[in-house]
């Protein structure tokens, strides 16, 4: 089957070639639970199951590829051992493997890449090196040491023993036995929505798989719709294990055989997603994994009445980037909405307005109150309030009674939820 070298041509793994991935690694992964779950179902009229790869080792599916890979290739292996670049999870899961299975690994990472998954890869004994901006420069650097040191070069994605591991999640939820309607994947680089498309479409052709990118790094969803590479200048997205700049033309002709589209979701969808998933289903998910439940919740993929498994991929967040996310998800939730306010400046009036929420149950967090601003008319002070609420219904009470009480108000933070509710907004 891999040939006397341990390689394997580039394309999409038969069922079979994944089951032989499935008891090569087994014993080394984690089979992750499949949940399903009442509140998202009921917030988008689908029955909606979570694929928690979240909680696999070393916090991500990256572990699967990985293992299949170095196994598979341990025969052939250099005593330079192996070397690859990732953004963090794929760098954890090759540092975890090769730790486990005695194999030396240099792992390139781009600078950008958050020090919780730079420190784990360090712990999982490999050697890290930080080089660029962006995942291609580390990539470019992985390919140079490899060439130079005759160590084997592990490509995250675009690799079929890699594709072949990571379609074990696919096998794990045909082995449910559910008869899902859709399936919805975060894309990278292709490799997972690869494997697990590969799986389920041999069964059941019928099904439908989605990948899902965020809009401020969605070079493969546009060349996955205009049928050509079309590389983005620039990356803009927290969820960095899906942020590639320029697909690759191999994986891009591999995804059209076994992918039926791919939406983009905006970072605040994503946030509003980790923060759903934090607080109805207790799961700490990272950017790139929340990426399939977000296309759920924002509206892009609207699969009413299907029966739908949303992978959650990862789950390696620092806790800076959760503090900035729950604030986003907060505001994208209507539950920390900014109304600016033009009040007249007289003893009381900030009083009377303070009054006016705390009367509907709305908790202030901060208030500033200017006078002296030039485009603040005399007589008047511009005052701009941040105010906890219970729900995106709650919002719009106090923006209606706060317009009741003549204090004009004007909500200057947004709230997508709104959208998704149908709710608008209602100073519109």
């Amino acid at each position: 089957m891999y040939g006397d070298s341990g390689f394997e041509q580039l394309r999409i793994p038969t069922l079979d070639e994944i089951r032989a991935s499935m008891e090569r690694i087994r014993g080394y992964v984690k089979l992750t639970p499949l949940d399903k779950s009442a509140s998202f179902s009921n917030m988008t009229g689908s029955e909606v199951y979570t694929k928690n790869e979240n909680l696999q080792k070393t916090g991500s599916f990256k572990v699967r590829g990985a293992f299949n890979k170095l196994i598979s290739s341990r025969p052939f292996l250099k005593p330079a051992g192996v070397v690859t670049a990732s953004a963090g999870n794929h760098a954890q899961g090759v540092a975890y493997a090769c730790n486990v299975l005695d194999i030396p690994s240099t792992i390139f990472m781009p600078k950008s890449t958050p020090y919780i998954k730079i420190q784990a890869t360090a712990g999982y004994g490999g050697d890290v090196r930080l080089v660029g901006e962006a995942f291609d420069d580390a990539y470019e650097a992985a390919l140079g040491h490899s060439k130079r040191s005759g160590a084997l070069f592990v490509h995250p994605f675009q690799d079929f023993h890699v594709i072949a591991g990571q379609g074990t999640v696919g096998l794990e939820l045909l082995n449910e036995h559910v008869d899902f309607d859709s399936v919805v994947v975060p894309v990278g680089g292709g490799g997972l929505a690869c494997g697990v498309g590969a799986v389920l479409k041999s069964v059941r052709p019928s099904i439908r798989i989605y990948g899902v990118q965020s809009d401020g790094a969605d070079s493969m969803a546009r060349s996955y719709h205009e049928g050509k590479i079309l590389p983005s200048e620039t990356i803009s997205t927290f969820a960095e294990g899906i942020a590639v700049k320029k697909p690759s033309k191999e994986m891009l002709g591999l995804l059209t055989e076994v992918v039926d589209d791919i939406v983009t979701v905006s970072d605040d969808d994503i946030a509003y997603a980790i923060l759903m998933l934090m607080e109805r289903s207790k799961l700490v998910v990272e950017g790139a994994g929340a990426a399939s439940l977000a296309a759920l919740l924002s509206g892009q993929l609207k699969l009413e009445g299907h029966r739908v498994a949303c992978i959650l991929s990862g789950g390696n967040i620092d806790l800076l980037t959760v503090d900035r996310v729950l604030s986003k998800g907060l505001s994208a939730a209507g539950r920390r909405v900014t109304f600016s306010m033009y009040l007249k400046d007289r003893p009381g009036e900030l009083s009377r307005v303070l009054a006016v929420i705390a009367s509907r149950g709305g908790n202030v967090v901060t208030v500033e109150h200017a006078r002296t601003d030039p485009s603040v008319k005399i007589g008047y002070a511009r005052v701009s309030v941040v105010i906890e609420t219970q729900s995106l219904s709650h919002a719009h009470e106090l923006f209606g009674v706060l317009s009741d009480a003549g204090a004009n108000p004007t909500i200057i933070s947004t709230s997508p939820t709104a959208l998704y509710s149908g709710v608008g907004n209602p100073h519109q």
